[in-house]
């Protein structure tokens, strides 16, 4: 099992956010976060909390099982 990073973490978010197509502005609409804190926290410049990481899993239709579990198979 590979070390959960915030890197890694913050890595995966910014991949699903392009796969799907969407904008940082588009995420932190959906996520309910003002634009410049979305980007923020996609270049590791703010601290993410659980709360807000569990918000923007939810803009690609995910909870945080399958999150981690995506996180997990990743980068193997």
């Amino acid at each position: 099992m590979r070390e959960v990073t915030v890197e890694r973490i913050l890595n995966l978010i910014k991949q699903m956010r392009t796969e799907s197509g969407l904008s940082q502005a588009d995420a932190a609409k959906a996520a309910n976060i003002s634009t410049s804190f979305y980007g923020m926290i996609e270049r590791g410049n703010r601290t993410l909390s659980v709360e807000q990481l569990i918000e923007i899993v939810k803009i690609f239709d995910c909870n945080l099982t399958d999150f981690f579990e995506m996180l997990e198979m990743s980068e193997k």
